[in-house]
């Protein structure tokens, strides 16, 4: 008995933290707004999710579009549009991370790793990382309205909405992965000379890189995922099919949607597991 109150009492205080605000959010939708769980499993709502199913696998319908041949052609073309999308992003997120890291890192910018002591890079490290903090704060989808509102709708436009969300993310990431570093190797190369160039080429790059790719290749899992919610604002690929299908009411073709869809965030999963593997990362 003693020992488990110990292990309660050894708790982080963050644990607490987050069962208080847990139940405090609950608090307020079943009490303060008068939620009730119990409305969602209606007899009404029943009913119309029974027809939602029966529409989405066809029932009732003559030529139901899983049976057509031209709609799964039409839905693999918009299937090779998102992964087009993903691809262009995470390259793009890639390249803008790449640039920002060496200016957006702590250890560079304040000279732990004997890179500089400058003000200017103190600067710069502070609006980098403000640039990696806006990028991340903001979703996705709302980016791609605004940058869909100043360009046309497209994949290049969901692409680089997909990109300054996730630059925030993976320059946050690579960053924390050259801070979190053993400088021991810098160290040892700074004394012979080195230039801040060859520090990074040569001593830190080879250090970080197997989690980098890493990373990159998980943000791209993510960034897979996401394009068919880019997709409703017109920047193409199945996420634009999703959307004329539901407005249309066409729910069977709706099913042929989410099973390519399914099918290649699958696909995915795995060539996405393997590669970390190979790279011997988690």
């Amino acid at each position: 008995m003693k020992e488990k109150l110990k292990q309660a009492i050894s708790f982080p205080m963050t644990t607490y933290l987050f069962v208080f605000l847990m139940g405090l959010g609950w608090y307020f939708v079943l009490v303060v707004d008068g939620g009730s769980i119990g409305e969602i499993f209606t007899e009404k709502n029943g009913h119309f999710a029974l027809k939602f199913l029966r529409r989405l696998v066809g029932v009732g319908l003559e030529d139901p579009a899983w049976t057509q041949a031209y709609i799964w052609k039409d839905t693999l073309v918009a299937t090779l549009d998102t992964l087009k999308m993903s691809l262009l992003s995470i390259l793009l997120t890639g390249v803008m991370a790449l640039v920002s890291v060496p200016l957006g890192t702590r250890s560079i910018a304040f000279g732990d790793l004997t890179l500089t002591t400058s003000p200017l890079g103190r600067f710069a490290y502070y609006m980098t990382q403000a640039l990696y903090t806006l990028g991340r704060a903001i979703p996705e989808l709302i980016w791609a309205m605004m940058i869909i509102f100043v360009f046309k709708p497209g994949l290049v436009a969901g692409a680089l909405a997909l990109a300054i969300h996730n630059f925030g993310i993976l320059g946050k990431l690579w960053t924390e992965t050259i801070d979190d570093m053993a400088t021991g190797p810098v160290h040892g190369l700074a004394l012979t000379g080195a230039s801040h160039w060859q520090l990074l080429v040569f001593a830190v790059l080879p250090a970080v890189v197997g989690k980098w790719v890493s990373y990159m290749v998980y943000r791209w899992e993510i960034i897979l995922r996401t394009t068919i919610v880019v997709g409703f604002v017109g920047a193409g690929g199945l996420g634009q099919d999703f959307r004329t299908a539901m407005s249309f009411l066409h729910y069977d073709r709706v099913l042929v949607i989410l099973l390519t869809y399914l099918s290649l965030v699958y696909l995915a999963d795995r060539l996405s597991d393997g590669l970390r593997k190979r790279l011997g990362e988690p």
